[in-house]
């Protein structure tokens, strides 16, 4: 279930540094933390080391340990916030 404010509105994403290192499934995907979309590709979240601001795809480490460092990594190019980057 997507945890709700006292006003009702309820916030079914896991997008915030918090949520992203819980080890909670916050928005029922089945998947949880770093796994979820919404915080490994999300400039916002730092938990995750996940390559998605010029900084990161440009500092010739692979931050998210997936084998690609900067722009050969899908996330430097995928990612709107990254402008350093082309297909």
């Amino acid at each position: 279930n997507a945890p709700c404010l006292s006003d009702g509105i309820c916030d079914d994403r896991e997008d915030t540094d918090a949520e992203c290192s819980d080890g909670v499934d916050n928005d029922g995907d089945t998947r949880q933390d770093c796994a979820v979309y919404s915080c490994n590709r999300n400039a916002d979240v730092t938990v995750c080391n996940a390559e998605v601001t010029d900084a990161l795809c440009s500092d010739g480490i692979d931050n998210d340990d997936n084998g690609y460092t900067d722009c050969e990594d899908f996330g430097c190019h995928d990612i709107i916030s990254v402008t350093i980057c082309c297909i």
